[in-house]
């Protein structure tokens, strides 16, 4: 079965560092920085405990 990792935490901690470094020790593995995924998001999107409705 395939393992997903989540690496939360405050800004300025390495997570970026810690995620890149994670994906690189394996054989098959994927590295998607956060920016990335908050542009794939087409239903709207969530900020700082306000869902704010679709992005046109």
């Amino acid at each position: 079965m395939p393992r997903i990792y989540i690496i939360s935490g405050p800004a300025g901690v390495g997570k970026s560092t810690t995620a890149r470094r994670l994906a690189e020790s394996f054989s098959q593995s994927a590295y998607i920085e956060g920016d990335v995924i908050n542009h794939m998001i087409v239903g709207g999107i969530y900020r700082h405990g306000k869902v704010k409705h679709r992005l046109h």
